[in-house]
């Protein structure tokens, strides 16, 4: 589904970035300084309070592997005169065309090898970018429940990083372990997460707290 893009055993993951740079530069600065192999973010950049150019500009000036949300989606696809009803909107008009051309390269999704097994990186279910599950397996819609039985019954992932939902957790789905990155948004509990591999659990970082809050959560298959 993805492209391989390298070997990994530790990643650093931010989830849903709308716009809030400041956060995203503490969650970056803290991830880059634990060493990962690779910087990830499961998208939806645009639409929120804050400097969405400034955003973009991190996620670049720090490597960051970033997938397309559905929110960078409609950037790139509306116009102001599109009815769109959602708060603090980022408009294609208002920023640079070397911005836009980033977001519009944007991939849906990413995959990578780890020591056990393969991720798949995207904003929902797949190539789904409405997609998602909630802790306790609550699901959105059937599509989102028909993608990961497809994913599942493909056997070709053992993960699934993704966002959307803004709800960070690590839940398994038959053979597959969905780990969802939350969001760096500062009204609703911003966190960023390292994913380790090798033995097989995620730290959870809580940014809202000046000594970045730390709790650590199994991964079981």
């Amino acid at each position: 589904m993805g492209r391989t893009v390298k070997r990994v055993s530790r990643i650093g993951v931010v989830g849903d970035v709308h716009c809030d740079h400041i956060i995203l530069e503490q969650a970056l600065t803290h991830l880059k300084a634990l060493s990962p192999d690779a910087l990830l973010c499961v998208g939806d950049v645009a639409d929120g309070v804050g400097d969405f150019t400034r955003c973009v500009e991190l996620l670049q000036g720090y490597d960051v592997i970033t997938v397309k949300g559905n929110h960078d989606r409609w950037l790139v696809t509306t116009r102001k005169d599109m009815d769109r009803d959602i708060p603090d909107l980022t408009w294609p008009e208002d920023v640079s065309q070397e911005t836009l051309k980033f977001v519009e390269g944007l991939p849906v999704t990413e995959d990578f090898i780890t020591p056990s097994g393969k991720v798949l990186l995207c904003h929902g279910i797949g190539d789904y970018d409405m997609g998602g599950m909630e802790p306790g397996q609550a699901w959105y819609d059937i599509r989102s429940l028909t993608g990961l039985h497809d994913l599942a019954d493909s056997g070709e992932y053992a993960f699934i990083i993704n966002g959307h939902t803004h709800v960070p957790m690590v839940e398994a789905f038959r053979e597959l372990v969905i780990i969802n990155a939350g969001t760096v948004v500062k009204d609703q509990s911003p966190v960023c997460l390292l994913v380790d591999f090798s033995a097989m659990n995620v730290h959870f970082f809580d940014i809202s707290s000046d000594l970045m809050k730390e709790r650590v959560e199994k991964i079981y298959g």
